[in-house]
């Protein structure tokens, strides 16, 4: 008793967030600001915000990505790529397979449609 059947279990690292339950986690790539490179990042997507930071021990520098209101999330030209615009910015990520895109992607659609509501 005492354990919820069917929530995934967080780390002690995620719990650290005060932003409700860990909508999604994993490994993407970001396309770098300054170069053409893209730098593997591990991912915490939150309902109202995304983090990321090099490792999944969330050791090192952590950034986050407020999602707000007007976000929106496409795909673009390449195979596992997509793109979010919020807060006035866009940031392209990739997914390492097409399964993990199709996730994520559903996962942005699920906090955007929540935070943009009609």
């Amino acid at each position: 008793l005492g354990m919820s059947v069917g929530m995934p279990q967080r780390t002690a690292s995620e719990q650290r967030f005060s932003q409700g339950e860990v909508v999604k986690s994993g490994w993407l790539y970001k396309k770098a600001a300054t170069s053409w490179g893209w730098r593997k990042r591990w991912f915490l997507l939150y309902p109202t915000s995304l983090h990321y930071c090099s490792s999944p021990d969330l050791k090192g520098i952590m950034k986050t990505i407020d999602l707000g209101e007007g976000g929106t999330v496409e795909t673009v030209s390449s195979e596992f790529e997509f793109r979010i615009h919020c807060q006035g910015k866009s940031f392209i990520l990739k997914a390492a397979t097409a399964g993990e895109k199709t996730e994520w992607l559903f996962a942005f659609q699920m906090i955007i449609g929540s935070l943009n509501p009609e």
